[in-house]
């Protein structure tokens, strides 16, 4: 039962996979659906900081155009605060927002020595735009959400170089909303 199960779920991938080649072969082009889950890694210089939770990213894009592409993306996480004289308390970070990633890889290809494997690598900068809204228990006995926001921007070089034909790894290196090195899994639909 396990096996058949187990075989079952492959036929469908690999229907799922051989429909999707036909459709789009290269890594970005018009019309694409590109999603990723990610997380950051970033520099905090708060002395009341503690912990952090690694936090979670997910977002998508869609080829607008030859050359960009147009996305939104949500994530979470987590902090825990030590002010000096009380306790220790955890601060829930919300993301939120959209972003516009212009991709490169044919254009380096053409200016420059570098010849990357357009089936394969994806090769981008994005400017992102949001909102962070923090969210907290407050220790006043009726467990009121204390919440505010902040608008957030940012940039990222990066790269998502697919494995097999749909699923990938990307990397991202730049300042952004919530940290400085972001590494993930993508997909292309």
């Amino acid at each position: 039962m396990k096996f058949t199960s187990l075989l079952i779920c492959f036929l469908i991938i690999m229907h799922l996979n051989s429909s999707a080649q036909k459709r789009h072969s290269e890594a970005y082009e018009t019309g694409i659906v590109l999603l990723d889950l990610h997380s950051s890694l970033g520099l905090y210089k708060d002395r009341s900081f503690v912990t952090q939770r690694i936090p979670v990213f997910i977002g998508g894009d869609y080829g607008a155009d030859k050359n960009f592409s147009i996305g939104a993306f949500g994530g979470w996480s987590q902090r825990t605060f030590k002010d000096a004289g009380f306790p220790s308390y955890d601060v829930n970070y919300y993301y939120y927002g959209g972003r516009i990633s212009a991709h490169l890889t044919e254009v380096l290809a053409q200016k420059t020595i570098l010849k990357f494997n357009p089936r394969t690598v994806d090769i981008y900068g994005t400017v992102w735009f949001g909102r962070q809204v923090a969210r907290q228990i407050t220790f006043s006995g009726s467990n009121f959400i204390d919440s505010g926001g902040v608008t957030i921007f940012g940039a990222y070089a990066g790269v998502r170089m697919y494995t097999m034909y749909r699923v990938g790894i990307l990397v991202e290196f730049g300042a952004g909303p919530f940290g400085i090195f972001n590494v993930g899994i993508c997909a292309k639909i």
